[in-house]
């Protein structure tokens, strides 16, 4: 991980610190070729060099970014427009991180698969 890691958590509540920590694991958990980086004020996670999620800080929480987004399956109406493809959803605290969040993470995570 990035040696600036500790700093992003830095800009976090304790909450919030928690909530990054479980969305970097669960995307983590969705393939062995998944790859996190830190950029500037953001956390990526990627499949095949494709960011297929992407978290900041809000207050209070984090803010998932999907940057194709567009195209994920989405009956509950959580994602937000962003712009044309990009959909986000906030997240106050780990009791929003439900089933249907989850279900969009792993949706992402497939869609992002390099072609074969």
């Amino acid at each position: 991980m990035h040696p600036d890691f500790g700093a992003f958590l830095e800009e976090f509540r304790t909450e919030g610190r928690r909530l990054v920590l479980r969305m970097k694991d669960l995307w983590e958990g969705l393939g062995a070729d998944v790859q996190t980086s830190l950029r500037s004020r953001r956390l990526d996670g990627a499949r095949g060099g494709r960011v297929f999620v992407r978290l900041r800080a809000a207050d209070p929480g984090v803010v998932l970014f999907f940057p194709a987004g567009s195209s994920l399956f989405d009956p509950g109406r959580r994602l937000q427009p962003v712009g044309p493809e990009t959909r986000s959803v906030h997240l106050r605290d780990e009791g929003d991180l439900d089933l249907e969040v989850r279900r969009l993470l792993e949706a992402a995570y497939r869609e992002a698969a390099p072609p074969k």
